[in-house]
């Protein structure tokens, strides 16, 4: 039985680091990099190659990682593969709700997204997607930014302060130097969300991709999830989205509050391995 290690979250001796880090090397793989060199891993979670060599060798042994012969490359196999199935079986979202998401992306040619926090940034846990040419090419298993997105912005609104305040120590450290403009974006857009219960950004974060965001709120910010919707600005106008869109995923995500939380339905981190380079 493998040791307990005193190097875990606040001390926590039962907390085996060897494995944590494995799952470290796994997140690192999305639907945007589903290839990974050891190099690359290395510098993404901070640590040693020879260290990062070693747990992928072991997760290659186990069958959660595949190595390209040609180029050394990783990526996830079919072991992941299974968990998330697994995972998805757990998803349990209201009939009425998926069929107003869909309403609402074919009305407007958009795509509707139920999205969940997962560390820093927000899961993709369900889609649908209107006949419009879209932007952005995101499935389930996709990622939000925290710090570029709408859905980003709205789940930050409905943090209690103090957790909001950790999350922009976190966030600024991945901005850098970008992050006091940053910053100052997103409190408006948080103070908008407050406000309103739902925010609009018609290109204000991409030129060219209008969306909102409203946040599905739960006492545990674990449990909470976030509706956006988005589309090309030439398709929806900025009045389309503060006045018809927004709302409309306001009422959704007010739903979905009353029926329980969403994230509770399954594990977000096996389903993001579903997203590297599968597209369900």
């Amino acid at each position: 039985m493998a040791e307990p290690d005193e190097r875990g979250p606040k001390g926590d001796r039962q907390f085996i680091t060897a494995l944590a880090r494995g799952f470290e090397v796994l997140r690192c793989f999305s639907a945007a990099q589903p290839s990974l060199s050891a190099t690359e891993l290395s510098r993404m979670i901070g640590l040693p190659q020879p260290t990062v060599w070693r747990l992928c060798h072991t997760l290659q042994k186990i069958g959660m990682l595949r190595q390209n012969p040609e180029n050394g490359r990783y990526s996830v196999s079919v072991g992941v593969l299974g968990l998330g199935i697994a995972s998805l079986q757990n998803v349990s979202l209201d009939a009425a709700a998926r069929q107003e998401m869909r309403a609402i992306a074919n009305t407007y040619g958009i795509a509707v997204s139920l999205c969940v926090p997962e560390r820093h940034s927000l899961l993709v846990m369900a889609r649908e997607q209107g006949n419009g040419s879209l932007v952005l090419n995101m499935s389930v298993g996709s990622r939000y930014e925290m710090a570029h997105s709408t859905a980003g912005a709205a789940y930050l609104s409905q943090l209690p302060e103090i957790e909001r305040r950790e999350a922009f120590d976190t966030l600024a450290h991945e901005e850098g130097e970008d992050w006091p403009q940053r910053r100052e974006m997103l409190l408006g857009m948080i103070s908008e969300c407050q406000h309103h219960g739902f925010l609009c950004s018609p290109g204000l974060l991409h030129q060219q991709i209008g969306s909102c965001a409203a946040p599905i709120r739960h006492p545990e910010p674990s449990q909470s999830a976030v509706l956006t919707a988005g589309g090309p600005v030439r398709v929806i106008r900025e009045d389309l989205l503060r006045d018809e869109i927004g709302p409309r995923l306001l009422t959704l995500a007010q739903s979905l509050e009353r029926a329980g939380p969403v994230a509770g339905f399954f594990h977000s981190s096996f389903l993001n391995a579903m997203g590297a380079g599968h597209d369900l």
